[in-house]
């Protein structure tokens, strides 16, 4: 039974080591295909119903590239409408400008103080370019409206450039002619005027009657102003030339009398302006007075339309905060679009909500 030992103890071994050759090579495997396969929560979004080729993403992985139809009657017939505005074309992917970085960590915070008080109301309207000067209004002491003023904040003196009936919208300063623009519907007749007004010593002027409603924009060049009128729509007045004004673009439908007024938001260089309303966003070139549509596509059956829209100071991009259907919207998605190549996206969903009818 001694010689029997060593066979036993080698077979013994060689049993091992095979069984060691199949735990390391055979055992990760079953392990792997005894686990679950991992489910991915995926959270509501606003997807566009347009598809494009799958090509290297500028912001975002999806994309959405719109063709031009073959005539401005195709255009009309798919959205019901006799506008003859085209679809945006666009050619190949340009390269954007370089921002510089930002220099909030190199600030210092003071202490802050108070620089004005007032026994009557006090609004803020924006700052004036020198970083010393704020526009403001204040409310008339027993009477009705406000007076639009710049506040010094070195010296504390106001300056008074008018009186503003309704304190509808917010004016406009205009840094070369050192002046203010408004619009008042104030007595007799109660029609909402443009005004300009110089400041102490200068008559206000009146520049342009019966706007459809107090919004105004003004161009980087700080000579174009946009606003709408109730007969001829959105109207663009230049101040250096003859103070009359014309349509921005004439074949912008629903414009006059409409019940969603069209907002927009310059580029920086003021080449172009994004014209939009519910339905509809537009890019505008105000020179040639020119203009070209981009369906940010559907969701749900319904049209996506902006809200809001900024364009980035690059001029190539515009950040819109999307949606579809009535107020109150189930949600609100902020839309990344490239104007330069004709691509955009939905990228974040701000908020949503549940609406129960």
């Amino acid at each position: 039974m001694k010689g029997y030992k060593p066979v036993t103890y080698l077979m013994a071994g060689m049993l091992g080591i095979l069984l060691l050759m199949f735990v390391v090579k055979v055992g990760p495997r079953l392990l792997a295909a005894s686990r679950p396969t991992p489910v991915t929560q995926t959270s509501p979004t606003m997807t566009p119903t347009k598809t494009a080729p799958t090509t290297t993403p500028i912001l975002v992985s999806a994309r959405i590239t719109p063709t031009t139809p073959s005539s401005p009657a195709n255009v009309a017939a798919s959205q019901g409408t006799t506008t003859e505005i085209p679809l945006c074309a666009f050619s190949a992917q340009k390269t954007p400008t370089q921002t510089t970085s930002s220099l909030l960590n190199t600030y210092t915070f003071s202490e802050p103080q108070v620089v004005l008080t007032s026994t009557t109301a006090i609004r803020l309207l924006r700052w004036l370019p020198d970083n010393r000067r704020l526009l403001v209004s204040r409310a008339i002491e027993g009477k009705f409206g406000d007076y639009i003023e710049t506040f010094d904040l070195e010296t504390g003196e106001f300056t008074r450039y008018s009186e503003w009936w309704d304190g509808e919208g917010i004016p406009l300063w205009l840094p070369v002619e050192q002046a203010v623009v408004f619009v008042s519907s104030g007595p007799p007749d109660y029609v909402r005027k443009l005004y300009l007004a110089h400041g102490p010593g200068s008559p206000v002027e009146e520049l342009a009657t019966g706007l459809a409603t107090p919004l105004l924009s003004l161009g980087p060049d700080s000579q174009h102003i946009i606003f709408s009128s109730s007969l001829q729509g959105v109207s663009s007045l230049h101040l250096q030339q003859a103070l009359t004004s014309e349509p921005l673009v004439t074949n912008l439908p629903g414009q006059v009398r409409s019940e969603w007024p069209y907002l927009d938001t310059w580029r920086a260089d003021g080449s172009m302006v994004a014209m939009y309303k519910r339905g509809v966003f537009y890019l505008v070139d105000p020179e040639a007075g020119t203009a070209c549509e981009m369906d940010l596509g559907s969701a749900e059956g319904q049209k996506i339309w902006a809200t809001e829209a900024k364009w980035s100071s690059n001029g190539q991009y515009v950040a819109a905060l999307v949606t579809i259907g009535e107020a109150p919207f189930r949600s609100v998605t902020l839309m990344i679009i490239d104007t330069l190549n004709g691509i955009w996206n939905v990228s974040l969903v701000l908020c949503q909500a549940s609406i129960e009818g």
